[in-house]
């Protein structure tokens, strides 16, 4: 409905825009017939208009100009009249004429012309104004005109009298000074065009079919301009004018040609060929028939009208034919126009060959704008149209991504279970036979979950829905993961491997970890894939730069190396180079196009040397700011510098008597609590979120509350409040200690402002919970214990497998940091046991609760859940697991649902082999 009545009122605007120029193009004539406004007052010009034609056959035969004698058999033809009675001095004579001329005024010859004095090519192809000084002494004598020559048309017109000034101002407004200007403007406004339609094709590669008409107009206007007699005074040249007005005359079809061949798709290119053949033939013939003046233009103009009519009259047929077969609704406007142009091209051509008067353009000047106006709003409709589908094309495109979004959950987690049964077949049997099927399974599900990542990269970089989420990271663990893929898929292919660790890299950096991860990995992947034999190396730097690091990596190998002529085209999607060599070789190509442009989306850049049959180098710089110039939250390590000085206070005590609520919804963060408070001896009761703690809030009054932040509806602010406000509530002013993850700069004024009484962060030390909490119990309830002396240390012993007593042997690598885990519960093995296997249920709740929350959009609860993950893996010393939670709460609380949804299965994975990882280590443990 909207493009309808855009089309009609188009289609109204150019139509009155079309009258509006009609009706200006009646006023003006109308005033010229009618002499008014005139410039010039025609008194002072006189016009001689009656003549006595002294015909060689017939006799003397009084006429009145303009008037055309009959020239059969007649080589020569004179006319007499007389000059006015007075006129100024200085006065001159002017007629027109192009052929040999003798002027006499009673017996004296006062101007003798022939052709060959023309200085000009092929003699004067039409007429032109001589102009005659006059004696004043010579008022009312009789003047006596002698045209000879075969190039007389037979034609005599009005001849003028008056000052020099004068006649030439009257001569340019009777020669339309109008059409002159109008001519002019399109001049003007066609050259703009085809200008702008140069530089757009030489910028841009955009090809403008306006271009053609351009040129058309261009063309015909340049007739219109010199074959006015305006140009001749202007210029003071005599000739030219005329010369050039033949010569752009035979040029005026092609263009023209050229456009409706264009827009009309080729359809009948056969036919405007033979066109163009017959004007060339036209063009060349009658050029060098004038130039040889074997037969100049005005004798041959009427075959040579003849000829351009055939060439209108074809194209107009044409048109015709392609309207008539509703071709012509792409190009409508420009199809009318062309036919108001042809038939007043046609009407033209009539008027000069049939009219004695001389006739200035002014028809065809109208043709010539209705169609530069039609031309004009058939592009502006094409260029509203390429916009419309542009829209299209991005709505098709963000649907297709939002469909590859939602799909991909659906195909991925198929496939990761068949990937997870079939790890678990590999891991139970020991068949050769299916051992080999199932490895057969695993490569190949491998392939294809890595293929349908990359289309699914590809598919939201096209349509711009790629979205880099930074967070503060550390550069050398980076680093060493991709390295240790490089390992791991050069070990499989025999290569030789060479790492560089990156010199100078800071501790931490902002940027988007996981998808620089993800370049370097797709460097690495390609480079192992196209080398079979000796090495692959990576390598990098990091340098400091005005603002923050340009972090750099480099991936060299000693593979089939790449071809000169294809370097232009490495990064292109879906390319891969030399097929026939490299067939072999899996993949689908849209590696190093992802590369490329996730190294331009991050505004950094990627370039490759190679030799071919040698290897390649891949070079990555990546701009990276470092933490003190990021203008954002700035996450503190370990405990918050906002955080209480606890020092003076001895957390060698037990408070039997005192009642502690904790308020976690999570069940590892609840035993990690329990396990810190046993020392203490207090009566602790826990609760799974706010509900249940307003609850247990109107039943029992605690001595203190520890509250977690983040927690589904209510969370810890709005449970804090109940709590302080609800009817019934028994711990109005019991003190309450948030516990949060949120450790940043500013929180602990954000949380007193709340009305809370301290802050704690996590991950929660032992010793700061203990000293946190007996700050606030009432001193009657607290006694303290002896202190136990203090073994004295063997430094013999030493070594991170050394056997100190109390000391308990831990894996030494894997995602669990399993040393510290035990520092921080002072080795108490069954602690830690107990602990991990609150994660592993924990864990086994969250994972189809997190990939429910991702499907259905819930991503308020999303990153609840993800900061609740974030914290357990932080206490249980998981930092890996804990940057990828705390990567999808930062990217939830922004809103970039397109985030959760392409990254979900990878977090949820990798918790999976964290899970999986404990399970091990504890069924170690039990056997």
């Amino acid at each position: 409905m909207k493009r309808n009545i855009i089309d009609r009122t188009a289609i109204i605007i150019h139509m009155i825009a079309m009258c509006i120029f009609a009706a200006a193009l009646v006023y003006m004539h109308w005033f010229m017939v009618n002499d008014r406004a005139v410039l010039i007052p025609r008194e002072d010009v006189k016009v001689i208009k009656e003549w006595t034609y002294i015909d060689q056959l017939t006799g003397p035969e009084k006429i009145t100009s303009p008037v055309r004698v009959d020239k059969d058999d007649r080589d020569t033809f004179v006319f007499e009249g007389r000059l006015p009675d007075s006129y100024p001095e200085g006065s001159v004579f002017a007629i027109l004429n192009r052929v040999a001329l003798k002027i006499e005024i009673g017996d004296r010859v006062v101007k003798q012309w022939v052709p060959d004095d023309a200085p000009v090519v092929g003699g004067p192809p039409k007429n032109s104004y001589f102009i005659v000084p006059v004696r004043q002494d010579d008022a009312g004598s009789v003047i006596r005109l002698t045209f000879s020559g075969k190039y007389f048309g037979g034609k005599m017109f009005d001849a003028f009298v008056g000052s020099e000034y004068e006649v030439v101002r009257f001569l340019e407004i009777k020669s339309g000074v109008f059409q002159f200007v109008m001519s002019i403007v399109l001049l003007v406004v066609s050259l703009a065009i085809i200008i702008t339609g140069i530089v757009l094709r030489t910028l841009y590669r955009h090809s403008v079919k306006l271009v053609f008409i351009a040129a058309g107009v261009f063309v015909t206007s340049s007739w219109m301009v010199t074959d006015s007699f305006v140009f001749q005074f202007l210029t003071r040249s005599q000739f030219i004018d005329g010369f050039m007005s033949y010569m752009t005359t035979l040029s005026i079809i092609f263009p023209f040609i050229a456009y409706l061949n264009s827009i009309q798709e080729y359809r009948y290119r056969k036919w405007y060929f033979v066109l163009t053949v017959i004007e060339f033939l036209n063009q060349i013939v009658f050029t060098v028939l004038h130039i040889t003046r074997i037969w100049n233009f005005s004798q041959t103009l009427l075959w040579l009208d003849i000829v351009l009519g055939i060439g209108v009259l074809g194209c107009m047929t044409l048109t015709l034919i392609d309207i008539a077969r509703g071709y012509a609704k792409s190009y409508k406007y420009v199809a009318y126009g062309f036919l108001a142009l042809m038939i007043m091209t046609i009407v033209e051509i009539v008027l000069i060959n049939t009219v004695v008067e001389r006739v200035e353009g002014g028809v065809i000047i109208a043709g010539l704008y209705i169609l530069l106006v039609s031309a004009i709003v058939q592009q502006l409709m094409e260029i509203r149209q390429m916009g419309v589908e542009r829209d299209r094309a991005n709505e098709a495109g963000a649907a297709k991504t939002r469909f590859l979004a939602s799909m991909s959950h659906e195909i991925r987690t198929p496939i990761n279970s068949i990937l997870g049964m079939n790890e678990m077949i590999m891991k139970e049997t020991t068949d050769p036979d299916i051992l080999n099927y199932a490895g057969i399974i695993n490569d190949s599900g491998t392939m294809l979950l890595s293929l349908i990542n990359d289309v699914l990269d590809v598919s939201k970089i096209d349509n711009d829905m790629e979205e880099i989420v930074c967070a503060n990271y550390d550069p050398g663990r980076m680093f060493d993961s991709a390295a240790d893929m490089l390992r791991t898929g050069a070990a499989q292919k025999g290569l030789a491997v060479k790492i560089g660790k990156p010199q100078n890299l800071p501790p931490q950096l902002y940027g988007d970890e996981k998808r620089i991860l993800q370049i370097v990995t797709n460097l690495i992947t390609n480079a192992v894939k196209y080398t079979e034999e000796g090495s692959v190396t990576l390598s990098g730097e990091c340098f400091r730069q005005e603002k923050g690091y340009v972090l750099c990596f480099y991936v060299s190998d000693t593979g089939v190396g790449i071809k000169e002529e294809d370097l232009d085209t490495i990064f292109d999607p879906f390319h891969r180079l030399d097929l026939r060599k490299n067939q072999s070789i899996q993949g689908t190509g849209l590696g190093l196009s992802i590369v490329k442009s996730l190294v331009e989306k991050m505004g950094g850049e990627v370039n490759v040397e190679s030799i071919y049959g040698k290897g390649s180098t891949f070079s990555v710089r990546l701009p990276q700011q470092d933490l003190e110039e990021v203008e954002v939250e700035k996450y503190n390590s370990g405990n918050a510098v906002e955080d209480d000085d606890l020092s003076d206070i001895d957390d060698n005590y037990i408070a039997p008597e005192a009642q502690i609520l904790e308020v976690d919804d999570n069940l590892s963060n609840q035993v990690v609590v329990r396990e810190f408070l046993k020392s203490a001896g207090v009566k602790l009761d826990i609760a799974s979120g706010g509900n249940e703690a307003l609850r247990l809030c109107k039943l029992n009054r605690y001595d203190c509350i520890l509250m977690d932040h983040m927690m589904p509806h209510p969370d810890g602010i709005e449970t804090f409040h109940l709590i302080r406000t609800t009817d019934g509530s028994l711990n109005k002013t019991t003190p309450v200690i948030i516990l949060t993850a949120n450790a940043i700069r500013g929180s602990r004024a954000q949380y007193e402002a709340e009305g809370f009484d301290n802050y704690l962060s996590k991950p929660v030390e032992s010793t700061r919970l203990l000293k946190m909490v007996r700050k606030y119990l009432p001193p009657e309830k607290v006694l303290y214990k002896p202190r136990k002396r203090n073994a004295p240390i063997n430094t013999a012993l030493s070594g991170p497998s050394a056997a100190v007593p109390g000391r308990v042997l831990v894996p030494s690598s894997g995602p669990v940091d399993m040393a510290a885990l035990f520092a921080r519960f002072d080795n108490k093995e069954e602690t830690v046991n107990m602990i991990l296997e609150e994660v592993i249920k924990e864990g086994e709740r969250k994972i189809p609760l997190l990939r429910e929350l991702a499907s259905n959009g819930d991503i308020n609860r999303y990153a609840v859940e993800a900061h609740g993950v974030k914290g357990v893996m932080t206490s249980t010393c998981v930092p890996g697991l804990a940057a990828t939670a705390k990567s999808h709460e930062l990217a939830a609380k922004e809103g970039k649902q397109s985030y959760v949804d392409e990254n979900v299965e990878f977090f949820l994975k990798e918790y999976e082999e964290v899970l999986q990882y404990i399970r091990d280590y504890l069924k170690g443990k039990q056997k």
